[in-house]
């Protein structure tokens, strides 16, 4: 990843210099600025392209963080959903915006599951990541996950 980061900058450097010393010294130091915004565009366009290929092919990808190596992987299938238990008693009022409720009712589909399920399965997920390790592999997958 940085590789790719560094080449933006030496590429943004050249250009500074182009414009004289003092142009030369600006551009330097809006570079180190920018250098976090890099990674995360860079990050960005890369789980865009993911997704897209995940939508286009019908094939699920991963593309794993670690460190700075980049890595694609192949999912023949999505991994099995956490277990859950089938006492569904409590009840929680969810307001969406209209657009995010039919994004719902797709992936549920697409899953073959109801979307009530896909919720509690989707919720449950974010839960688990959010109180799973902090350190490891960043995994992005094409659904726009993270």
């Amino acid at each position: 990843m940085s590789q790719f980061i560094e080449s933006i900058e030496d590429d943004l450097a050249a250009l500074g210099e182009m414009g004289g010393p003092e142009v030369a010294s600006t551009v330097n130091r809006v570079v180190v600025a920018i250098r976090p915004a890099l990674r995360s565009r860079l990050l960005e366009a890369l789980n865009a392209l993911v997704q897209d290929i995940d939508d286009r092919s019908g094939l699920k990808f991963i593309l794993t963080l670690d460190g700075d190596e980049l890595h694609l992987e192949r999912r023949d299938t999505e991994p099995p959903p956490p277990p859950l238990t089938n006492d569904f008693n409590a009840r929680i009022a969810l307001r969406v915006p209209d657009e995010l409720k039919r994004a719902f009712e797709r992936s549920a589909k697409r899953r073959g599951i109801s979307m009530n399920s896909w919720i509690v399965r989707a919720l449950d997920r974010a839960l688990r990541s959010e109180t799973g390790p902090s350190s490891g592999p960043q995994h992005m997958k094409g659904n726009g996950q993270a």
